[in-house]
């Protein structure tokens, strides 16, 4: 990844420990943070465009669900704004995250998965 790539952050907001099912179309606290971490990591490095769905998506409006239509229609629309999908740790357990990687793929996008768990190397 170059300082001139435009990233799109992928990753689960469900299916941790941590997470309260009420709060499942908002973000669990654990991968909202992770997330957070991982960009203001990539920002330190010079990476300027950076989309984190996970911290878009958690301020829409109450009621608004992961299995709603327009979810992944925001989604694909955010995405076309990228060069880049990063995939965080634990994606596959994701049917969002897999539905953005089928959609990366199809359009040509540069796709990278979260390689350490030690977010100082999050390449």
């Amino acid at each position: 990844m170059n300082k001139d790539s435009r990233v799109y952050l992928s990753g689960p907001i469900d299916d941790h420990p941590g997470w309260v099912p009420e709060e499942k179309w908002r973000g669990s606290g654990y991968y909202k943070t992770r997330a957070r971490k991982i960009q203001n990591r990539m920002t330190d490095d010079g990476i300027g465009w950076i989309v984190n769905r996970i911290q878009i998506l958690s301020h829409m409006p109450i009621g608004f669900k992961q299995d709603d239509p327009e979810y992944m229609t925001i989604c694909y629309a955010l995405m076309t704004t990228c060069d880049t999908l990063y995939l965080l740790k634990g994606w596959r357990s994701s049917e969002i995250c897999k539905k953005e990687k089928r959609w990366a793929e199809a359009h040509g996008m540069r796709i990278e998965e979260e390689k350490h768990d030690d977010l100082e190397n999050y390449r």
